[in-house]
């Protein structure tokens, strides 16, 4: 933290990511997302939204009002906001996240491996699904990560259903931004992981597969699931209903099965074409 003199009182301003907690930073993010900072149309609007913007981040990090700014030195607004900029832009988090332990509360956390060993196609579909649904609106970029971290991080040992969600959540609301981000790149590199694998998913080279890639980004991976389910290849009826065996099905078998399908439909939409091709010829 570093500590500025304002309006005769000492006001701590984060200077890291670890000095700010992701409940705190999406009301800034929130804020910044509420103004049109970058458009290049209307010079003077872009110029009065910086101030405004400026104004009400720097209410919020001294808490105080909006209009009780404009009393604060322009030097004190400035060297405030100047602290804010750097800390967005001081730190890359870019590494290798595969299993790495965070401490909250005095309590230890992990992040799953990255081959996402144990986890199951229902937890990674309710994490893609909160990406899909809350992620559309740029100003949401953040709500959701704790929630996701609440579904894959977890203490050495601890099972799915060793825990409850709810409470998770609301425990990794206020966790520093610096863990937020590392988890944030840990999944990108998930991403890639399958993305790499299972191209045919996600619409690379394929009629198919970029009808495929629609719907999951359209509609959310969680109704891959009942689609699946009605295929009847992961049901074992003597543990489960159909769609809690696709929910308990490891994340590999299912992404494998789903490729599957995606191919054999490209071959036969290929197949067709080809035969309806030779059909015309011979008329």
């Amino acid at each position: 933290m570093i500590i500025i003199e304002v309006d005769n009182k000492k006001v701590k301003i984060p200077s890291k990511y670890s000095e700010i907690t992701v409940k705190d930073f999406t009301t800034y993010w929130k804020i910044l997302q509420k103004y049109d900072l970058l458009q290049e149309d209307d010079i003077i609007k872009r110029d009065s939204d910086e101030v405004d913007c400026t104004l009400e981040i720097v209410a919020n990090l001294l808490g105080i009002d909006k209009k009780d700014v404009n009393r604060i030195p322009y030097d004190k607004a400035n060297e405030v906001i100047k602290v804010f900029n750097a800390m967005l832009e001081s730190e890359n988090f870019k590494d290798d996240y595969d299993s790495w332990c965070f401490v909250h509360n005095g309590e230890s956390y992990w992040f799953p491996k990255l081959s996402l060993d144990k986890i199951t196609f229902g937890e990674y579909a309710e994490v893609k699904q909160l990406e899909t649904i809350l992620g559309k609106d740029v100003a949401n970029r953040f709500d959701f990560i704790p929630q996701q971290m609440a579904i894959l991080c977890r203490k050495k040992d601890e099972g799915k259903y060793d825990y409850d969600r709810e409470e998770r959540e609301k425990e990794f609301n206020n966790l520093t931004m610096d863990i937020v981000m590392r988890f944030a790149f840990f999944f990108v590199q998930v991403e890639s992981n399958i993305k790499q694998k299972y191209s045919n998913l996600y619409g690379e080279g394929t009629s198919i597969g970029k009808k495929i890639n629609y719907i999951l980004n359209e509609y959310g991976w969680l109704n891959s699931i009942y689609d699946i389910a009605a295929d009847g290849v992961f049901t074992k009826s003597w543990k489960y209903n159909a769609i809690e065996s696709v929910e308990e099905a490891e994340i590999w078998d299912v992404l494998t099965y789903m490729s599957w399908k995606s191919a054999t439909a490209e071959y036969k939409n290929k197949y067709e074409e080809l035969a309806a091709k030779q059909a015309k010829q011979k008329s």
